[in-house]
């Protein structure tokens, strides 16, 4: 009658072993949980790792997310640029400015249509603007016929100077040389 005693034992060291595992895992597990994963690499650039500070200080400030995607916009990253501007959004940011920011960083990533996309949808807003971005995306799609489309659909767009810059240069890829040197004419009085 002498193993009950030795198998109570080893159940009971058996039990502990197993409690103590548990609770170790769930520790491990909830220190793992309470560590944010770094998202970014380390900023090489003070000016860039004192943008990121100011986004993790202010998470909810548009102003802050805008500076650090025009920071991202000039060093040609686009990618960061527009993740910074959709957080921008995110928080209450709406201006037609954005969208045009928008769709210059999505004409950068290689994604025109998209930017054509966004530029159209947000026209009701700023036409002549909108009509401007558009057309400086057709050019450089190389479709001048677009180009002239989107700036003629607005008066302002096609007498204002960019307006007249773009309209001579998609005349001028058109091969329409006296109306692309009048429009150019045009700009430079």
């Amino acid at each position: 009658m002498r193993p009950a005693p030795r198998r109570w034992t080893i159940i009971a060291a058996a039990v502990l072993l197993l409690t103590l595992l548990i609770a170790a895992g769930l520790s491990w597990q909830s220190s793992r949980r309470t560590k944010s994963p770094q998202a970014t690499a380390p900023a090489t650039d003070p000016w860039e790792a004192g943008l990121l500070r100011a986004v993790q200080a202010h998470p909810t400030d548009a102003h802050v997310h805008e500076e650090l995607a025009a920071y991202y916009g000039e060093h040609q990253q686009p990618f960061s640029a527009l993740w910074q501007m959709a957080a921008a959004q995110e928080v209450g940011k709406t201006a037609p400015a954005l969208s045009r920011r928008m769709a210059e960083a999505l004409r950068q990533s290689g994604l025109p249509d998209v930017a054509l996309q966004l530029l159209a949808e947000d026209r009701g807003a700023a036409p002549t603007s909108a009509d401007l971005a558009m057309a400086q995306v057709h050019l450089e799609m190389a479709d001048p016929a677009a180009a002239l489309a989107a700036l003629r659909r607005d008066p302002a767009a096609t007498g204002s100077p960019d307006g007249l810059l773009l309209e001579a240069r998609a005349l001028l890829a058109l091969d329409d040389l006296t109306a692309a040197r009048d429009a150019a004419r045009r700009y430079r009085s």
